[in-house]
């Protein structure tokens, strides 16, 4: 279907508000669309409405600008994965475009997956592939029951697969479980199936587990014993296969929880002790040495956690918190229940030493201050310290604090409005609701309809709209049921 049968695009360039430091300029418009940002290329996905103001099977790519990238639509595009999106045509199949908007794979394939690491697994004619981003399409043995997804040149296969699965310990990896090996971005088996979990490939490490499966008269599987271990990505064992667990931090590769005689401690990436193995379990963040630790093995809303320094080899914080949260300035937000179960937040340094005192429900570190608030009567009341803990504001705002923008959203009469830290009103409350969007723009909601607003009470855009959405690069989507508008904030260097 050619692009010429759906598009009415206008571009603009027109500058349609100025203040001080930003110009707000509409780049294109377009109707009968819906228009959304692709997370991973920053491209435009359009598609196309029917007649009667659904959503139709016709897409399209744009550059922000409002340049297509080709000139005809396809009957399905999924978002952009590795710079690679894939396309489907009714009677066709799936195919694959990249981010300048060449087919690299027509549509002719059943089944797609999304690309990762410059590769992904289709399957045509019944048989499975494994495609590259030049084109290559290699087909892979029917043996292969299952196919994970490319990371550091490895492709996890699975000779078995499994229609249920009990383990004879308790895991989050059941959703892996099978007989798995890896094949590199050729389809060429680098490590034969043996195990009976494994993980993707990070930093050229992967989490893997040894053992054998026992098939019960229902049909379900069993393993009296999992070893878990760390191999390299040519299947040699960096931490040896005998733990009975092993975990990935989320928010560091260089580090594992792992399980040795019932008990979680910490190792590198070669398997040397970090922190000797002493907890019932730990949380899933390491932080400079510090890491979450619970008493009970299976954690709920009402377990206890507490803070173990790797730095010192010591317990930081008892399990007696009802929250921890590291914080980017190395300092510790912890969530504590005094003796009436009344919740009392604090922010302790490394040597558990209090920032300052507190008595407050509710501490988060934002834009360079400390956000708190106080439950009163149902409600949360909100008030600003600086680093040191003085008070700014004090504890009375219901609706909300931009600590950066140096303003206070108040409510008024079920409306909301805006002042500075000195209670000067900025603009009267009058709008059901208001939230900070960019800089000094704020979006607000009336008549259930949406515009944006400057810090300074000018209407920067209508409230006319059904959704805003803001884009990277200070880009904005305004749409209503048959209209969108593009544009693009520019800021004064």
């Amino acid at each position: 279907m050619d692009l010429h049968d759906f598009d009415n695009m206008e571009k603009s360039g027109n500058i349609v508000f100025a203040e001080n430091d930003f110009q707000l300029v509409k780049l294109w418009q377009l109707d009968n669309v819906s228009v959304w940002e692709d997370n991973d290329t920053g491209l435009f996905i359009i598609n196309f409405h029917t007649p009667d103001g659904k959503w139709g099977k016709y897409c399209a790519v744009a550059t922000p600008g409002g340049t297509y990238l080709t000139t005809e639509v396809f009957e399905g595009l999924d978002e952009f994965h590795n710079g690679m999106a894939t396309i489907y045509y009714d009677g066709k199949g799936y195919g694959y475009i990249n981010s300048v908007g060449k087919v690299i794979y027509p549509p002719e394939y059943e089944k797609a997956e999304n690309f990762s690491h410059g590769h992904a697994c289709a399957v045509k004619n019944g048989k499975k592939y494994l495609l590259d981003k030049s084109g290559n399409a290699f087909i892979l043995p029917d043996e292969y029951k299952l196919l994970g997804s490319m990371h550091d040149g490895r492709l996890p296969v699975s000779t078995l697969l499994m229609p249920q699965v009990e383990l004879s310990l308790w895991s989050d990896e059941d959703f892996l479980a099978g007989e798995w090996g890896y094949i590199d971005g050729k389809g060429k088996e680098i490590i034969a199936p043996q195990y009976i979990y494994a993980n993707d490939f990070v930093d050229g490490l992967a989490l893997v587990c040894k053992g054998k499966w026992k098939v019960k008269s229902d049909n379900s599987y069993w393993c009296d014993e999992q070893l878990w271990g760390v191999i390299d990505v040519n299947g040699n064992e960096v931490i040896p296969c005998r733990y009975e667990g092993i975990k990935v931090f989320d928010n560091t590769s260089e580090f594992y929880r792992v399980c040795s005689n019932g008990k979680w401690g910490v190792t590198d990436r070669c398997g040397n002790w970090i922190i000797q193995p002493q907890f019932e379990s730990l949380g899933r963040e390491y932080h400079n040495g510090l890491v979450e630790f619970y008493d009970t093995m299976e954690m709920t809303e009402d377990s206890l956690c507490g803070v173990y320094d790797a730095s010192i080899q010591k317990v930081l914080i008892s399990p007696r918190a009802a929250n921890i949260t590291f914080m980017e300035n190395g300092l510790i937000n912890v969530k504590n229940f005094d003796d009436n179960k009344h919740t009392l937040a604090y922010v302790i340094n490394r040597s558990g030493e209090k920032i300052f005192s507190s008595d407050y429900d509710l501490i988060d570190s934002h834009g360079g201050y400390y956000l708190v608030g106080r439950r009163c009567n149902g409600k949360i009341l909100w008030g600003l310290l600086d680093n040191n803990g003085s008070v700014i504001l004090p504890c009375k705002y219901q609706s909300g604090i931009c600590a950066e923008q140096k303003v206070i959203i108040f409510s008024e009469n079920d409306c909301k409005g805006m002042m500075d830290f000195e209670e000067n009103i900025l603009f009267p409350a009058e709008y059901q609701k208001l939230y900070h969007l960019a800089k000094n723009l704020f979006m607000f909601e009336k008549d259930n309809f949406k515009g944006i607003i400057s810090i300074s009470g000018k209407i920067v855009l209508p409230g006319k709209y059904e959704n805003i959405q803001l884009c990277c690069s200070n880009r904005i989507i305004a749409s209503t049921q048959n209209h969108t508008d593009v544009f693009e904030i520019i800021y004064d260097k």
